[in-house]
């Protein structure tokens, strides 16, 4: 069974939702100005959004109740 599959049959069990995102980016990106994209530029960018966006989803988890 596809993992994606058991995921959203776990989180139907207990009510919740889920969602995949996806947290990286292209490596085969073409750009003067940032290039190459490699894995240590990907691990960058998921070091730094990925905090900001469970940030931004405990505020609003924690708001959208009042």
């Amino acid at each position: 069974m596809d993992e994606s599959v058991i995921l959203f049959n776990i989180t139907d069990y207990y009510g919740k939702k889920s969602a995949v995102m996806e947290t990286g980016y292209t490596t085969l990106y073409w750009h003067p100005i940032d290039f190459p994209h490699n894995e240590t530029k990907q691990q960058q960018f998921i070091n730094t959004a990925l905090p900001v966006i469970r940030d931004e989803i405990q505020t609003t988890e924690k708001t959208s109740f009042l």
